[in-house]
């Protein structure tokens, strides 16, 4: 959903929309109360909704992903709501960076 929003720009709502769908449909109240079936049986409807969307499979290449989402982020730093901020906040404007940080390595999982 982060992806697909953040980096390919397609926006929250159309994830939104599957997971109140899901949790209707199981009774559920919060995202918490899904089981781990539930969640990959979301997870295969959010891949369907990408493609949808973004008209191409999602990335199952990490590298492929994690420099989609680098320039992502280079590419905000000229986006209207940051050029506003800047400015509101007299922000000069140098340039941005991108910090990547591994979660876990292999042999934790």
């Amino acid at each position: 959903m982060s992806f697909s929003d953040i980096v390919m720009g397609t926006g929250r709502e159309p994830f939104d929309h599957l997971m109140d769908a899901m949790k209707a449909k199981k009774g559920a109240k919060k995202d918490l109360d899904l089981t781990a079936d539930d969640l990959k049986e979301l997870s295969t409807q959010f891949l369907a909704k990408y493609k949808e969307l973004v008209k191409k499979e999602f990335p199952q290449d990490p590298f492929e992903q994690l420099y989609a989402a680098i320039n992502a982020v280079f590419k905000s730093w000229d986006g209207e709501r940051a050029v506003a901020y800047r400015k509101m906040n007299k922000i000069p404007n140098y340039g941005t960076a991108v910090n990547v940080q591994q979660m876990c390595s292999e042999h934790e999982r």
